[in-house]
């Protein structure tokens, strides 16, 4: 099985990024059925030398990089074959058990994209858009190249993009339409 990791970091983020390189070394090299490719990304954008706390949760830095965090998954579509699964991680998730296996529990060959959330009864709350895995199938990459247009349009504007609420919106939308064809 071949895995193609993304993850994306931050200067701020340079303990963690260095905690998370040496866990993704240790569960590949356990993982000897599978075929690992791992691309790490590091964000930097012009604001983060706006001060020392740009780069914090929500900070300035912090939503000048969601946009692009959407962007990098987006841009694999075509670059990627269908039957290579996809995890993408912003290093704040470390799975206890290695990727082939969270992915053929997860992402059986009739899905294509599993996210974790909060289910509160038969609604999501919540999605985490940190941390999904994937395989690039043609509505997968609508999917994908659709949310990382929002996330741009807002940053552009102004505003602050929220990615979680954004990609709940946006599967919602994608889930109803299923349901109606």
């Amino acid at each position: 099985m071949l895995i193609r990791v993304l993850a994306l970091t931050t200067a701020e983020q340079a303990s963690m990024t260095r905690c998370w390189w040496q866990w993704i070394e240790s569960m590949m090299a356990k993982d000897v059925g599978a075929v690992y490719e791992v691309l790490l990304r590091r964000h930097v954008h012009p604001l983060a030398t706006a001060g020392p706390s740009a780069g914090n949760f929500r900070g300035k830095v912090w939503y000048a990089s969601l946009p692009e965090k959407v962007r990098l998954v987006s841009e694999q579509c075509g670059a990627t074959a269908n039957d290579t699964v996809l995890v993408f991680s912003d290093l704040d998730v470390v799975a206890l058990r290695p990727y082939s296996a969270l992915a053929q529990a997860v992402l059986p060959p009739e899905i294509d994209l599993a996210i974790s959330g909060t289910l509160d009864g038969a609604s999501w709350r919540g999605v985490n858009s940190g941390f999904y895995l994937l395989r690039l199938t043609r509505p997968v990459c609508q999917f994908l190249a659709r949310w990382a247009d929002r996330m741009s349009d807002e940053y552009r504007q102004g505003r602050k993009p929220e990615d979680m609420p954004l990609m709940r919106q946006l599967l919602r939308c994608l889930l109803y339409t299923s349901d109606a064809a």
